[in-house]
């Protein structure tokens, strides 16, 4: 019975450090709060997500690190979470030790521990993908824009034919209104032989 018993023990031993090393090393973000917001636990990756160490953001609550514009927003995950038990995905930022945002992904559960209600989020640092749109963007706006001013005319037709663009000279040289060359409008707008090839 003492042998089982010290079996036992060693088995839980095992599990607490198999659990303590996973939530260590998760590649992401990992962190659990009280209700009102000051941190118990986060891991090695949530603290680099800020810019700090382990102990500098023990000392501070979820409030410190989140600009005040996302009041709103946390208030209907908080919401959401005490109602259903869970929350997100959900994108926001964090403020930086150097004071600069880092976009964050953010998903979350309400679990009870040792006796306490904790929220345990799982975060994800966003920044590059973010700045990935936002680079996307600008190109899109500086092709769009390009294809406006072009002194020639342009237009886009998708794998079926169907026009998807067409440019102010294109509808100036076919006498065409933007609205009339869509779909297969744009057809009306070339000369009858080029139509019937």
């Amino acid at each position: 019975d003492l042998l089982s018993h010290m079996d036992s023990a060693t088995a839980v031993r095992e599990s607490e450090e198999f659990n303590r090393q996973l939530i260590t090393e998760f590649p992401i973000g990992l962190a659990s709060c009280h209700l009102d917001g000051q941190l118990v636990y986060v891991n090695p990756n949530f603290a680099k997500i800020l810019g700090r160490t382990v102990e500098e953001t023990l000392n501070l609550t979820y409030w410190d690190i989140t600009p005040i514009k996302y009041q709103e927003q946390e208030a209907e995950q908080l919401r959401q979470l005490q109602e259903t038990g869970s929350y997100g995905p959900y994108e926001k930022e964090y403020i930086h030790k150097d004071g600069h945002l880092v976009a964050v992904s953010l998903t979350g559960l309400l679990i009870k521990q040792n006796g306490e209600t904790l929220i345990w989020s799982s975060v994800q640092d966003i920044s590059d993908r973010k700045q990935a749109e936002i680079d996307l963007k600008e190109s899109e706006q500086h092709y769009v824009s390009l294809m406006a001013a072009a002194p020639v005319g342009i237009f886009r037709t998708d794998a079926m034919g169907h026009c998807t663009y067409v440019n102010d000279r294109w509808c100036r040289i076919s006498g065409l209104t933007l609205k009339s060359a869509m779909g297969d409008g744009w057809r009306q707008g070339i000369y009858p032989e080029d139509r019937q090839s």
